[in-house]
């Protein structure tokens, strides 16, 4: 007669530790080439912002576009106005970034 074995707890837990392992070494090799590469496109290809101050009224101007537009309710008004006011913010700013 055919019997099926299961592995027994112990097994398995022995598995957890070569898996974890396995998870923080691929996941500290893609950080570093995440960062790696973040750095030399900052660095090399210079797509560092022109006026920083600039991409900060920007993405304040953000903001309020995306709460209204990701309220429970959104209001229609809300919305056109918070997109009316980043785009007027962005084509103010569209020379300089």
């Amino acid at each position: 007669m055919n019997t099926l074995t299961t592995p027994s707890a112990s097994n398995w837990l022995n598995k957890v530790p070569e898996a974890a392992l396995s998870f923080w070494i691929i996941k500290i090799m893609c950080t570093t080439v995440g960062e790696t590469g973040a750095d030399f496109l900052a660095v090399n290809a210079g797509l560092k912002p022109r006026a920083a101050d600039d991409w900060h009224r920007l993405d304040k101007a953000i903001d309020p576009a995306l709460s209204a537009l990701r309220a429970d309710a959104p209001n229609q008004t809300d919305c056109k106005k918070a997109m009316a006011d980043l785009l007027s913010t962005f084509d103010s700013l569209q020379a300089k970034l």
